[in-house]
Order: structure tokens, then C-alpha cells, then sequence
């Protein structure tokens, strides 16, 4: 899947600015032409001026950008589909930022409202989020979009009231602005998982990163593909291969959790995405479903006889795995009837130790 490629703040002024700017644009590096940019707006730049206001906190947000090692997103269109069924419901105060400034990436042919690339840019401490996007029906034009919050409303509260304000860009530039900042608090979330964000190494070093467990090694090929390339990420790449190899799959949610002693205090977290494959479905036992067929049932009684399992074993079972299903994640808590049964099938060889439970 290929992904869009960003174009420079200094790189379109080169091609879209009046002359004069055309001309510095090609002279010096990034670096000095955002700086320039920065240092005019705060001595000549009328602050009025919202093209001129545009211009500088692009060049800001694209300087925190390359600070950071220039951290990209590549977002899978998994991610997109699943994020608005995700309901937000934290504090922008809770919301967790892995970067100031980020650029999202989006899969060519899979662009979301038409949005090819978005840099976002939170700076720290400030009650604003400004936005700077590229649109496939507008290739070689800027929009900038910003938006501010309190820290203790809820991003779906806000997200809610930016819905139904009227906006001066289009309905389409307006819905994309808003799922940019629910993408980035809907990752937020996911950063805990492994499995749902991964680095993204030179393509001379994948194999290399995915034969090793040394963390070293890793962090080393992930530090020069950020030096060479930016640090970049993928985003649901994992769900976006396993999706198609099995309709049942559970959205990444925010649930809610009792603990503490008796369970008496409630918090909400984040339960991660799932993907039941066919291949793990074939090593999940029927166990009070019945075989599956009577040769099976057969093969099974002739390896491993089936003993029953007994009250204080099975509570001990439950126990250790938290009073918690092991395939889906339902809990005892919610009313849920949980099953003691085997991980792989005493007719595929499983035995009755207390692991294969």
C-alpha cells in the first residue's frame, strides 16, 4: 500500500509563491526558510492578516515537526473506519500526545474527505489545534484550519459541537479536520499495543528488525531509518492484513473497568482491537458446543480421556485468568456465563494440564 508523500512548507513556496518568495524558496535549506518566515511575521507581518498568520504557524508547526525527527503516521484505512466507533469520552487534559506536531499520512486510493496529507500541530500548554492539509481535489493548495478547547471539556463533547457549527471552509475540508483530531486521540489510546502501531525501518533493515529480539539492535535500525527517512509509523497495518482473512473482529473500545478492593471504583480504559482468525478458530475447542464430528470425538476419547473438570479446579482457572474470557475479553462482572475448556482440542493432541486450560 502506498501512502502520500508531504511537499514542504519551502517546497511550495518554491512553486506557488510570487517571485520574490520563489526565489529565496530555492536558495536556502528548510530550516532557514522556516526561521525567516517566523522572525518576518513577528517584526513586518501584519498579525491581522490571516494568510500571513497561516504562513507563520505553519513554518512553526513544521519546525516542531522536523524537531521531533519529522513523526509520521501512516494511517491504514482500518483506522480510519474504526476511529468515529470509538466514543471519546476523556478530558482533552487526559488526552495523550505522542508529538506536538505529527503528519498523517493516507493511503493512496483510500483518501478520507479527500485528505491526502495533514500535519497537525498541538503545541503544549496552548488551548488550540491547528491543522495543515492537502487535498486530492486541491493537489497544489494549503488549508489551514484551527480550533481551540478547554482541557476538562470531552473530545467527544467538542467533537460534537464542531459537528453542527457552521464552518467558512467546506463541508468535506470541515469533516476532515475533525477526523484528524479524533484519529490522534484514537492513537493515543492504541499506543499501548504493539501490535497496532509499529516503527517503520529502511527497507535494507526490515529483515533484519523482524528476525531479532535484541532491543538494542532494534532501537538502533529504528534511530537510523528516523535519521534518514523521519520517524515514521504504520498504524493498523496489522488489522488491515488480518481483517480479510476472517470476518470476526472486535473494535477497539474504551470499557468500563471495576477495581480496586470489592470492586468498587470504576475507571475507563481502552480494550484493544482483536482479530479472530480461521486458522485460530479451527484450535478453539467446542468444548459445551459437542464435537464436531463423531470421528473427532472418537480420536479424542482414544488419546486423552475426557475427565470432568471439577468446582474448586475450575475456580482456580478462573482465577488465574482473572474471572475474564480468554478469547474475547467478556467478564464475569457483566453478567457473562464464563466455560472452563481446552486451548487446543484433546482431538488435535491437547492434554487436560492445567496450561491447556
Amino acid at each position: 500500500m502506498q501512502f502520500h508523500e508531504y511537499t514542504t512548507f519551502r517546497t511550495f513556496m518554491a512553486r506557488h509563491g510570487d517571485e520574490q518568495q520563489q526565489e529565496f524558496a530555492r536558495k536556502v535549506s528548510s530550516h532557514e526558510f522556516r526561521k525567516s518566515v517566523v522572525e518576518w511575521f513577528g517584526t513586518e507581518a501584519n498579525p491581522n492578516d490571516s494568510d500571513e498568520f497561516n504562513q507563520a504557524s505553519l513554518a512553526l508547526g513544521e519546525a516542531a515537526w522536523a524537531a521531533q525527527d519529522r513523526p509520521s503516521y501512516n494511517v491504514w484505512p482500518i483506522v480510519v473506519s474504526l476511529a468515529p466507533t470509538v466514543r471519546l469520552a476523556l478530558h482533552f487534559s487526559q488526552a495523550r500526545i505522542q508529538f506536538h506536531s505529527i503528519l498523517f499520512r493516507f493511503a493512496r486510493g483510500h483518501e478520507p474527505h479527500s485528505l491526502r496529507i495533514a500535519l497537525l500541530f498541538w503545541p503544549e500548554g496552548m488551548k488550540t489545534i491547528q491543522l495543515f492539509c492537502h487535498f486530492a481535489d486541491e493537489a497544489d493548495s494549503l488549508l489551514t484550519v484551527q480550533h481551540a478547547y478547554e482541557p476538562e471539556e470531552t473530545v467527544e463533547e467538542w467533537l460534537l459541537r464542531l459537528e453542527q457549527r457552521k464552518s467558512q471552509v467546506s463541508e468535506n475540508q470541515h469533516a476532515a479536520g475533525l477526523l484528524i483530531v479524533r484519529l490522534v486521540v484514537f492513537i493515543g489510546l492504541l499506543s499501548r499495543d504493539e501490535d497496532l502501531i509499529t516503527p517503520i525501518v529502511l527497507a535494507k533493515d526490515r529483515d533484519k528488525y523482524e528476525s531479532t529480539d535484541d532491543e538494542e539492535a532494534k532501537r538502533w535500525i529504528e534511530e537510523r531509518a528516523a535519521r534518514r527517512a523521519g520517524r515514521g509509523f504504520d498504524v493498523g497495518k496489522k488489522l488491515e492484513l488480518a481483517k480479510d482473512k476472517s470476518p470476526h473482529w472486535r473494535n477497539p473500545h474504551l470499557c468500563l473497568f471495576w477495581t480496586g478492593e470489592r470492586r468498587t471504583k470504576p475507571i475507563i480504559k481502552m480494550r484493544s482491537g482483536a482479530i479472530v482468525q480461521g486458522v485460530s478458530m479451527a484450535e478453539v475447542p467446542t468444548g459445551f458446543l459437542g464435537a464436531e464430528t463423531s470421528e473427532e470425538d472418537q480420536l479424542a476419547s482414544e488419546k486423552t480421556p475426557r475427565e470432568s473438570i471439577s468446582a474448586r479446579r475450575r475456580f482456580a482457572i478462573l482465577q488465574r485468568d482473572g474471572f475474564r474470557c480468554q478469547l474475547c475479553g467478556a467478564a464475569s462482572d457483566d453478567g457473562n456465563r464464563l466455560h472452563v475448556d481446552h486451548r487446543v482440542s484433546l482431538a488435535k493432541g491437547g492434554s487436560n494440564e492445567d496450561e491447556n486450560l
